[in-house]
């Protein structure tokens, strides 16, 4: 049997934001939001562990999948674009289970 644990978001300080964005004409108090602190940057992904029976004796491998992610989200984005970004890493990370051989039902039971 194999089946996937509910897919989640997980949220990750983004070390390394690209900020060049900011030092556009018109954007300077921005960038000085952001050099300040008042918002900051992360990365977004989707991630599940999938559960892979083994033989009779109801052994269990368990793998951890994580999407790519999308990174340089200002922190500071709205529920719904961040809810919008987790839906396509959830999107890339079904994909990536169906490119190993894994198919679902959407419900997290092979099929």
């Amino acid at each position: 049997m194999i089946r996937h644990e509910e897919i989640v978001m997980e949220t990750l300080p983004d070390p390394c934001p690209d900020t060049s964005y900011l030092e556009q004409e018109g954007c300077e108090e921005r960038l000085r939001q952001a050099e300040n602190g008042v918002f900051g940057f992360m990365g977004i992904r989707a991630s599940c562990v999938v559960h892979i029976g083994i033989g009779q004796a109801d052994y269990v491998i368990c793998h951890s999948f994580k999407s790519p992610g999308i990174w340089n989200v200002e922190t500071y984005s709205s529920d719904e674009h961040i809810q919008q970004l987790f839906e396509n890493e959830r999107s890339i990370l079904l994909a990536m289970l169906d490119a190993i051989g894994y198919k679902h039902d959407g419900a997290g039971n092979a099929s």
